[in-house]
């Protein structure tokens, strides 16, 4: 039996909520825990014609979710968001 690292299961978790409210909201999920050369996005999800990047941040306040995401990890996101759009999802709309 494996034991998980507390703060793995809680992140899990977190990911596992996010992309059920997703779900709820109209949301296809297209990939999870996308990776290129710029970064890695948690989830990428679209409805419509909007394609969206999730990163989640599960934290035990809402207050420390608004600090969780550093302005480095921003650029990243976007950088990563920008290389996949161009590689197969133009037709996507993009927002950061």
């Amino acid at each position: 039996m494996t034991i998980l690292d507390p703060r793995r299961f809680f992140g899990q978790e977190g990911e596992a909520e996010a992309e059920r409210y997703l779900r709820r909201k109209g949301y296809r999920i297209i990939a999870m825990r996308y990776r290129n050369h710029y970064g890695e996005i948690d989830m990428l999800a679209v409805r419509g014609n909007v394609l969206v990047a999730v990163e989640v941040k599960a934290r035990r306040s809402m207050a420390e979710c608004a600090i969780a995401i550093a302005p480095q990890k921003q650029i990243k996101i976007m950088r990563a968001m920008t290389a996949q759009t161009t590689n197969g999802h133009s037709d996507q709309k993009v927002h950061h």
